[in-house]
């Protein structure tokens, strides 16, 4: 039997170049007509980590990492929130579960990579239900619904009357996301549809007994009927009455009250802090840290690394560069080994850090990157030196065109001078002298510089187009190679 759980389900999304404080500045109106901010700044970073990551996470550090906004109790209602009872509807012919809706907080990364977080509470005392609840819940795909129950005061009966209205999860939950134009979902799909992404769930179970038969069920966030292999999820136990489940879509910890009344008080009492800000911290982190490399791979697997102009490659290799260096920083502020300096702790992220793939999916990132750079610098090159040839060939006919006019010019003021000259010794010359001179300065000082300049200049421009041709082989080569 459940004697204590406390669940978060964690819907991650992207918000379009938003600044960490939007949420700050959202204002509403409530019911009595005020101006209100409801969402209220709320600090997560806990005391047991390192001080320099404290620090990164501190509101009112101005190279912060993280903000997180808590919707204000009081502002429920503003958001349709204004309810008594809320059930989720499984499938299958299930019964309605009801539970708490226990906070709402938006948690945004300085990267873009932002999180929704439902921290509720399953009323029921069966296991059963809290596993059909937290699957259902994560379910967005099914389009499984939520029942809000409201009452309302019948003045002519004098009674309470209730009403209920069904609504679908993702509908449910963009509604609470309407304070941002857009949200998108790690796909870029331009509506909240996070059913491509299954939500993450953490929680905490304290069972009244050590038998924790359905615990890798609750890890691996799968219903009753899940008959789930021993060896199927990862798992530590630093406490006799203490373990942590790790997978992909959950991390879980199931505790069982003792004998001792004083551990049992601190699995009550203590621990669900240090669930609730240590722990949870180090998961969000690690979770941020997942998407962001997923986010990552997105980009570097869809970055247009086409390009038909030398200034087309010059603009990819500079945007490059600058994502290049922005991933360069997330590793020196976003990524951290030790956490802490309690061992428990630090096992505790390590293991969800390796369950969520970090360090090879880091180095998968770092070797694309490096890879996709290789090929724009290799390009870069290849039309760097197709532009200066190019030119070069440009002017070769330049000099071809001014050559010839610059010899022409020289012939006509260098036969002019002759002549002038003979005449100035008393020469008359008659017409047929006239064109033999012409002719014979026109071989001497025109035709034959002017041949063998063609000649020469002919040749340097049949090598440059070989080259050209050659070049522009190469690149029409690399835009068929399969880089990814």
């Amino acid at each position: 039997m459940i004697v204590l759980n406390d669940n978060r389900m964690i819907f991650p999304f992207l918000t379009e170049k938003l600044p960490l404080d939007y949420l700050a500045n959202v204002c509403k109106v409530n019911r009595k007509g005020n101006d209100v901010h409801p969402w209220v700044l709320a600090n997560l970073t806990p005391r047991e980590i390192r001080k320099e990551l404290r620090e990164l996470n501190l509101p009112e550090n101005p190279n912060r990492v993280l903000l997180s906004y808590r919707l204000d109790k009081n502002c429920y209602g503003i958001y349709g929130l204004n309810y008594d009872s809320i059930f989720i509807v499984p499938h299958n012919n299930l019964a309605d579960i009801e539970f708490s809706l226990l906070d709402i907080v938006v948690h945004s990364f300085s990267t873009g990579v932002s999180f929704l977080e439902l921290r509720y509470s399953v009323k029921s005392q069966n296991e059963v239900d809290a596993l059909n609840m937290n699957y259902f819940l994560s379910e967005l795909k099914a389009d499984v619904m939520l029942k809000i129950v409201r009452s309302t005061w019948n003045e002519e009966l004098k009674k309470k009357e209730e009403s209920s209205e069904l609504i679908t999860t993702s509908k449910f939950l963009r509604e609470l996301l309407n304070d941002y134009e857009k949200v998108y979902d790690m796909d870029m799909n331009e509506e909240f549809k996070s059913y491509s992404n299954k939500p993450i769930l953490f929680s905490y179970f304290l069972l009244d007994s050590a038998g924790r038969e359905l615990a890798k069920n609750l890890g691996l966030n799968m219903k009753e009927t899940y008959k789930v292999s021993v060896n199927s999820i990862r798992q530590t136990q630093a406490f006799d009455n203490s373990a942590w489940y790790y997978s992909l879509n959950s991390v879980v910890n199931v505790s069982n009250v003792s004998d001792d009344e004083g551990t049992s008080d601190f699995f009550r009492t203590t621990f669900v802090d240090k669930i609730s800000n240590l722990y949870f911290f180090l998961f969000l982190h690690a979770l941020h840290q997942r998407f962001f490399l997923q986010l990552s791979q997105y980009k570097i697997k869809s970055f247009n690394y086409e390009a038909a102009s030398f200034n087309e490659i010059k603009g990819l290799v500079d945007e490059l560069s600058g994502y290049s260096s922005c991933i360069n920083k997330a590793w020196l502020k976003f990524f951290f080994a030790r956490p802490a300096s309690i061992d428990h702790v630090n096992l505790f992220y390590a293991n969800v850090r390796e369950t969520f793939d970090i360090t090879n999916q880091m180095e998968s990132v770092q070797s694309e990157l490096e890879r996709l750079t290789d090929y724009t610098d290799r390009k870069y090159k290849l039309f760097d030196e197709h532009s200066k040839l190019l030119s070069s060939k440009r002017k070769s006919r330049f000099d071809l065109i001014s050559f010839l006019v610059a010899a022409i010019i020289s012939f006509v003021s260098i036969y002019d001078t002759f002549i002038k000259m003979i005449k100035n010794f008393g020469v008359e010359l008659t017409i047929p002298v006239h064109i033999v001179l012409a002719v014979l300065f026109m071989v001497i000082c025109f035709i034959v510089p002017t041949v063998i300049n063609f000649y020469f200049n002919i040749k340097k421009m049949k090598k440059i187009s070989k080259e050209i041709i050659h070049i522009e082989n190469l690149i029409c080569e690399d835009k068929q190679e399969q880089y990814f």
